[in-house]
């Protein structure tokens, strides 16, 4: 009974590492079968650009201030917040009746002072007859004289009254200098309009191109200038390649632009230099105020 038992438990642990043997190898040969296939590249060596950005704010080329030259209330307003108008376009008008009175006046002062130049003409010609006649001295020629020369000042004065005259009239439309897109109105219709009024009447902005201003730190400029070559500021910013320019939401704007234009001295309170690069904007897609990132 006792021999039984052994040749049984000898059987029974033959059979675990047989049946152990068949799974190991198993095993190794699904691992075999399943083995991936790793891609392999070669490390090459090569150069790379590293770029920063650098928080911008954009204008237009150029923001006018419409303001009045002439003083009147504003009687006229022809465009709307937001147009655009082109250079030369007329945007508002003041009141005029008084200019238009002032013309006249003026003329009227020079067709009098043409009448006193003629009778003084007349006159200085009659002394000189008088005195080649000695009928009349010479002072009393003199004196004639003077009158003409008085009666001809006289008329220019009158003319000068009436350029003034016409330039004040002329002033009482208001056109636009540029062209570009109309601000926010400061005024309304009725308003009394000075050329001392604090705030202009409206902005002009020319958006066709655009500035972008952005500021480096100290480091960052020196490291700026080592980068190109160039012998003075103004060489260095020529062989400075195009930059880029990241909208607000994080999208690239279409065009490229370039730096041209450095400030002439460090901020004392940021430790920073403001540069300026240009965009060309053909789509009015960016406005002044906008705010971005450039990336050099």
């Amino acid at each position: 009974m006792q021999r039984f038992f052994i040749q049984k438990s000898t059987i029974l642990f033959l059979s675990l590492i047989v049946v152990a043997g068949c799974g190991k190898k198993n095993q190794d040969q699904s691992y075999q079968q399943q083995a991936p296939e790793l891609p392999v590249a070669t490390v090459k060596q090569g150069d790379a650009s590293v770029s920063r950005e650098y928080a911008a704010s954009v204008e237009g080329i150029s923001n006018v201030e419409i303001r009045p030259q002439v003083t009147g209330y504003l009687s006229r307003i022809f465009v709307d917040e937001g147009d655009f108008v082109r250079a030369g376009q007329v945007l508002f008008k003041i009141e005029d009746q008084v200019f238009r009175e002032q013309l006249k006046s003026a003329q009227a002062a020079l067709i009098t002072a043409q009448a006193n130049l003629s009778t003084a003409k007349i006159d200085l010609e009659r002394k000189k007859e008088l005195f080649r006649n000695k009928m009349v001295s010479e002072i009393q020629v003199k004196e004639a004289e003077a009158a003409y020369n008085a009666a001809r000042g006289a008329v220019s004065q009158s003319a000068s009254s009436i350029e003034s005259a016409k330039i004040n009239l002329n002033f009482s439309t208001i056109k636009a200098p540029v062209s570009g897109f109309i601000g926010r109105f400061n005024y309304r219709l009725g308003s009394l309009m000075t050329p001392g009024n604090q705030e202009p009447i409206t902005l002009l902005s020319d958006i066709h191109q655009v500035y972008t201003y952005f500021s480096l730190g100290e480091n960052d400029f020196n490291n700026f200038q080592k980068q190109y070559t160039g012998s003075s500021i103004d060489e260095v910013i020529k062989n400075t390649p195009a930059v880029s320019l990241l909208l607000s939401g994080g999208e690239k704007y279409d065009e490229k632009g370039r730096i041209d234009a450095v400030e002439g001295q460090f901020n004392k309170t940021t430790g920073s230099i403001t540069l300026r690069a240009k965009f060309n904007n053909p789509k009015n897609i960016l406005r002044s105020g906008n705010t971005g990132k450039v990336v050099l």
